[in-house]
């Protein structure tokens, strides 16, 4: 849970979910729990684990290649493309 202060009165809290607490999650929707289920496990709302499940390839890259197992963000690979548009870079 990240503590974010907006005012001197006033503190929000944002919760992150590590990338393994999202495997987990993305296999819980596999075996077939609802999204608003999960979310109420997870304490998240509904639309926090469409996002989740929007990003589930990425999510499960992170997580094999990954060797800090509590990282809590996603690296994605973007490709480069050259002055003339033609990608000089790819990412299978």
């Amino acid at each position: 849970i990240t503590q974010i202060k907006t005012t001197t009165s006033d503190i929000l809290l944002r919760k992150m979910l590590s990338i393994a607490d999202k495997v987990k999650l993305l296999d819980m929707l596999r075996e077939g729990k609802s999204c608003a289920a999960v979310g109420r496990h997870y304490r998240i709302n509904e639309s926090s684990v469409h996002s989740i499940k929007k990003e589930e390839k990425n999510m499960r890259m992170t997580a094999a290649i990954s060797f800090k197992k509590d990282a809590k963000r996603v690296a994605t690979l973007q490709q480069d493309y050259g002055e003339d548009g033609v990608c000089i870079s790819s990412v299978d």
